[in-house]
């Protein structure tokens, strides 16, 4: 009777596609018996054809029980009621799919496919271990879970937002780390979250939402950053002279000095400033006047000090110019274009437009959704980049129309046997999923080149 279930077992495994050479490295069903979702050898509803199953209706747009039953039946060539799918979407398959996100994020399969020498920087001469861009992005759910996940007040009304901390890593184009957790915890109470995935000599990009000074005197021992000044952080020069900021702006033009930030911190970081472009000065504070969440009447200091781009960094000037520091912090814009693409051309945010529904199955949905965007940009982005690229430099791949064919195409993707199988989606991919220079502003793609010529001029001097 054993060896009938387990051939049964294997046989309905066999009739999906996770068993194919991207999705064995996640060792699925392995987490499936570590998480404790299997507390006996499945009869019907694997963790495989469970994932399988939801990743084809968020394809499709569209988040019904009945659905994602429908998917779940024809892949395991079986009949499956939506009150038998609910009923395993509890706590123990939330523990499964945050496994399952974590050997994602850890697979070596993207280092089976890339090339030695093939990191997009290759620590631009040996200074940097690694670029990491950190950012969050959050998502609305259900009103329901307002206490879970509150949110901001809408009409007067509580609402249920969660906030995802998203760690990547721009030198091998990999996803690190996501961290889940409520809108209310904010960037800089996270600062420190990201510790355990640094190694010595990284660069870490990272917007104004994460300057906590504690967390900066702490990371600048073994890791080098790149952040915007926070304005109201005072600045003093090297004997302890407060630096009036706007004074020395408007004197010098441009700054690139050392300087002692906090008032009882006094770290020691390089102050790198710049005046903007006129039209893009105009446009931030003209933002900056029509921004309807701002609690704070601002100062004419504070709008005057918006026309220059002022950064703070531990990267000594001999390293990198002030013109390459703001260059460098400009690829932090990756990780927005990133999250677009996730919401904007893959269903993501129709997953959660949806009321009266469990809690463990949004749960759910959200890890499963992350596990998704991992394996198609670290282990399947890079490859199609580089066929692509040696076929013709000039063409460039859009990580947004990456995403819609990908989207389009997944079945074919997890079908396949070998990273050759990929070799037949190239041309789809080449054709639909390229873009054309902008001809009058950079795209990320020319950030990137900057990179690589910024190693070249590093390894020349």
């Amino acid at each position: 009777m054993l060896k009938l279930m387990e051939k049964k077992l294997k046989r309905q495994l066999n009739s999906t596609f996770l068993i194919a050479y991207i999705m064995k490295h996640l060792k699925i069903d392995e987490c499936a018996y570590e998480s404790h979702f299997y507390q006996r050898k499945p009869k019907k509803i694997s963790g495989s054809s469970l994932i399988a199953s939801f990743w084809k209706m968020q394809q499709l747009g569209k988040n019904t029980l009945r659905n994602w039953a429908v998917h779940l039946g024809v892949l395991i060539s079986e009949t499956i009621t939506k009150q038998s799918l609910n009923e395993r979407l509890n706590a123990r398959a939330v523990e499964f799919v945050k496994l399952v996100l974590k050997k994602a994020l850890n697979s070596t399969l993207n280092k089976q496919w890339l090339k030695a020498g093939d990191a997009i920087i290759n620590s631009i001469g040996g200074h940097f271990n690694r670029i990491m861009i950190r950012d969050s992005t959050t998502q609305q759910l259900p009103s329901q879970f307002s206490e879970i996940y509150p949110g901001s007040h809408s009409h007067g009304k509580p609402t249920a937002i969660v906030r995802i901390q998203s760690l990547f890593n721009f030198t091998a184009r990999k996803w690190v780390d996501f961290q889940i957790s409520p809108y209310t915890d904010n960037d800089q109470s996270a600062a420190s979250c990201i510790s355990p995935f640094l190694e010595k000599n990284d660069l870490i990009l990272q917007d104004l939402g994460y300057f906590a000074l504690k967390w900066i005197k702490q990371v600048i021992e073994n890791q080098y950053l790149i952040t915007k000044w926070k304005p109201g952080v005072s600045l003093y020069l090297l004997d302890g002279t407060q630096i009036k900021l706007l004074e020395l702006l408007k004197e010098k033009g441009q700054i690139d000095q050392m300087v002692l930030v906090g008032r009882t911190e006094n770290i020691r970081m390089r102050l790198v400033a710049r005046k903007l472009p006129r039209a893009k000065a105009k446009r931030i504070i003209k933002e900056a006047h029509e921004d309807r969440h701002s609690k704070t009447n601002h100062s004419e200091e504070y709008y005057e000090l918006l026309k220059y781009e002022i950064y703070l960094t531990n990267v000594p000037s001999d390293m990198l110019s002030p013109k390459e520091v703001a260059q460098l912090y400009g690829l932090r814009w990756y990780i927005e274009i990133l999250f677009k693409s996730w919401k904007s051309y893959d269903n993501f945010k129709k997953m959660f437009n949806k009321e009266r529904v469990s809690l463990h199955r949004v749960q759910f949905t959200l890890y499963a959704m992350l596990i998704k965007f991992v394996v198609l940009f670290s282990h399947v982005y890079g490859q199609v980049q580089r066929k692509i690229q040696s076929a013709d430099p000039k063409k460039q791949i859009s990580v947004l129309k990456f995403m819609d064919v990908a989207n389009d195409l997944l079945d074919q993707i997890l079908l396949m046997k070998a990273p050759c199988d990929l070799n037949r989606l190239i041309p789809q991919f080449s054709k639909h999923a390229t873009y054309l220079k902008h001809s009058k502003r950079n795209n990320i793609i020319d950030k990137y080149q900057f990179i690589n010529d910024l190693h070249i001029t590093i390894l020349q001097t």
